[in-house]
């Protein structure tokens, strides 16, 4: 599921203009979409993903051919607005998601649960999680 996720959030052209290398509407050609963890010398914003469990639906004959998956996205910004803006782009790129294959992983839907902020005060980070179940064909 995870270089699917990251697939899709790369190839969107809404993120493209605000998560490249060379800043909103740079034209840079490296994303900042990290899974797990950003690289420590990333500047914000930045987008992270992580699989936070797995319910596999195994069948009467076998191990399970689909798994349902919960994923938090968080995305990092320096302020409000920004967050805001890429969460909806995020949002928008994996929400309804059609079936497909997806850098080699096929996922059958995806859909938006929910979603968290925070804000790290002592840094001056914004944070927003958040969640998709995901429906992983396997």
């Amino acid at each position: 599921m995870e270089k699917a996720i990251q697939n899709i959030l790369a190839n969107d052209s809404n993120l493209q203009g605000v998560l490249n290398d060379a800043g909103w509407g740079g034209g840079g050609t490296k994303y900042k979409i990290y899974h797990l963890v950003a690289d420590g010398t990333v500047d914000v914003p930045y987008v992270t993903y992580q699989r936070i469990n797995t319910d596999p639906h195994d069948t009467k004959d076998g191990v399970s051919g689909l798994d349902v998956c919960m994923l938090d996205v968080d995305i990092w910004a320096d302020n409000n607005s920004d967050l805001f803006t890429i969460a909806g782009y995020v949002r928008t790129a994996l929400d309804r998601k059609a079936e497909g294959t997806y850098n080699g992983e096929t996922l059958q839907s995806i859909r938006f649960m929910d979603h968290r902020t925070d804000v790290e005060e002592r840094v001056g980070v914004y944070h927003l999680t958040l969640v998709f179940s995901v429906r992983e064909k396997r």
